[in-house]
């Protein structure tokens, strides 16, 4: 794709629509194998479904996923609240996430 100049169409991306969650598992194993930066120049985020779009149980996966000890706590409503910081990767605030 990117050899020929062409980018991820958003009419192809509406047809296979990735949850946050599986789309952060997608990205991890392309990191892993060298291939992210070629699926984002070319536009392949797009796949991803907007958040606040997407189901509560991609959202708690990926929470879960992406938290570290003290935020697992607090997402299953145990401990202190979570700070208001960005998740990496998904232009998320965690407030946001907390308050579906």
């Amino acid at each position: 794709m990117k050899q020929a100049g062409q980018m991820v169409d958003d009419n192809v991306a509406k047809v296979i629509p990735m949850g946050c969650y599986n789309m952060l598992l997608v990205k991890d194993r392309l990191e892993g194998v060298g291939k992210l930066a070629l699926f984002l120049s070319v536009d392949g985020q797009k796949f991803q479904v907007p958040w606040e779009e997407d189901t509560d149980e991609q959202h708690e996966y990926f929470v879960l996923m992406t938290a570290g000890e003290e935020e697992i706590a607090c997402a299953l409503g145990v401990g202190e609240e979570v700070s208001d910081r960005l998740i990496e990767g998904a232009g998320v605030r965690e407030s946001d996430i907390e308050n579906r």
